[in-house]
């Protein structure tokens, strides 16, 4: 069995080295940076216009009497941000210092200020192509530009057999194996305690549909990360003579560090690009599609407010919320990128990572408590995104497939919760980030061949408002 585990092992790496090459990564910077400068650096220039639209309409953001089978727009960025804003706001982290050094986070923020045009582009097409179902919910996403804008059924199908298979890996198992990894670490809980409660509790919101989702996700995301951002000030705030030194690590790693790690400094350099990007992908979703299904149940009728929900979203996650865990991490001292990248170097990494990581930084200032409040906050957020990701699985399984393999999914979805409990945390991760690679790829595909429908739609919205485009 060890060998076998080796060999696929390797294999998942191999496969992940191959989709998260040089091609990826271009495809990722070009498509947004197209959409930033297409819009005019919409997401600079019009920073008033959509934080207005979004923080500032968050009393109105209700929904209206006839809009029982949708979601408010907050409600909708809620359930979206629960499939992001996850363990990836804190495992993925960690894991990203740990694999890419501190120069990973400047390639976190790249992807994000770019990724979040490209998000806000999904979100628009979600919306063009969106339809009522007979039951009266409403269908988008992806899997629905692809077939009505692209006239690709095939790419379509693709998009949504990936979707349901990245719903286990990147939306169920990661989450469930950081859950029960932090408990174990934390509290001495047994993986497999942790599995069986936390499949039953999905079991239970699942069943209640996007509705349930919505609501459940609309208190949990928005309190959780306001403590959570409160703890990651107080951490960062007993080491504030550090700051200066992190903020100058995260950029000389991202552009030097050969001076600093000799020979093996261009390996670090594409590594913490390769890690920070998939990373990025990751923690905000930009570019894989996944979160458009969530924010096209909105009530809103207008796609280009929603898609500004999907700015603010990924700038919330990314640029602020994976920025202060990677300062508490850095200026804690529990991290040191010299040693880290010295017993790597040998092929092993006998040392704290992910959630144990993260756990460690928060606990060197706020002691047993900050252990205890990490703890429950992975628990939190990775629940939320569990939840959120069943959504996602559930409409790509009727859209393929209908109605009569929903259940089956469902029973499959929450054995998976136990599953990835109970997996190595390392084999977990590289098959959520090649489900990422594959879901992108025919998206992207989408966002070249359709951004004249985006533009269009962004010019005629701008120009109703009264804003120059």
């Amino acid at each position: 069995m060890g060998f076998l585990s080796t060999v696929f092992f390797n294999a998942i790496q191999h496969i992940e080295q191959f989709l998260w090459g040089n091609a990826m990564l271009l495809a990722f910077f070009l498509i947004g940076l197209f959409y930033t400068i297409q819009t005019n650096f919409f997401q600079f220039l019009h920073i008033r216009l959509w934080l207005s639209m979004t923080l500032g309409s968050l009393l109105k953001s209700q929904k209206t009497k006839n809009e029982k089978q949708s979601l408010s727009p907050f409600q909708a960025m809620s359930a979206a941000l629960a499939g992001s804003m996850g363990i990836g706001n804190i495992v993925g982290v960690a894991t990203a210092l740990t694999a890419g050094g501190p120069g990973a986070i400047f390639w976190m923020w790249v992807s994000a200020l770019l990724g979040a045009m490209t998000k806000y582009a999904e979100i628009v097409l979600g919306f063009h192509y969106r339809y009522r179902d007979k039951q009266g919910n409403w269908v988008g996403g992806p899997m629905v530009y692809l077939k009505e804008g692209l006239k690709s059924p095939f790419l379509s199908a693709c998009f949504s057999i990936i979707c349901i298979v990245g719903s286990f890996a990147m939306g169920n198992m990661t989450q469930g194996n950081s859950m029960a990894e932090i408990l174990n670490y934390t509290f001495d809980i047994p993986v497999l305690v942790t599995g069986f409660v936390a499949a039953g509790l999905i079991a239970f919101v699942i069943i209640g549909g996007v509705e349930r989702i919505g609501k459940l996700s609309a208190v949990l995301i928005p309190v959780m990360s306001i403590f959570y951002m409160l703890a990651c000030f107080i951490v960062i705030g007993a080491n504030l003579t550090k700051v200066p030194a992190a903020f100058w690590s995260i950029f000389v790693y991202a552009f030097r560090p050969k001076p600093i790690l000799g020979g093996i400094g261009g390996y670090y350099l594409k590594t913490a690009l390769r890690t920070g990007v998939m990373r990025g992908v990751f923690s905000n979703e930009a570019g894989i599609g996944s979160s458009v299904i969530a924010h096209t149940a909105s009530s809103t009728q207008e796609g280009v407010e929603q898609g500004m929900w999907g700015i603010f979203e990924v700038l919330l996650d990314t640029i602020v919320v994976c920025t202060l865990t990677a300062l508490v991490i850095l200026t804690s001292g529990v991290y040191d990128v010299q040693i880290y990248h010295a017993v790597k170097g040998q092929g092993v990494l006998a040392l704290p990572d992910g959630a144990t990581l993260a756990t460690d930084a928060f606990s060197s200032v706020l002691g047993e408590f900050g252990q205890n409040f990490l703890t429950f906050a992975t628990v939190i957020f990775a629940f939320a995104t569990i939840i959120a990701w069943s959504h996602y699985g559930e409409q790509c399984v009727v859209y393929l497939l209908g109605q009569r393999y929903l259940y089956a999914y469902k029973v499959l979805y929450v054995f998976s919760v136990l599953l990835g409990c109970v997996m190595r945390m390392d084999v977990v991760w590289r098959i959520a980030d090649n489900m990422n690679a594959l879901m992108a790829i025919p998206n992207l595909i989408a966002l070249t061949f359709l951004g004249r429908i985006v533009l269009k739609d962004t010019k005629d919205y701008l120009k109703r408002i009264g804003e120059n485009g």
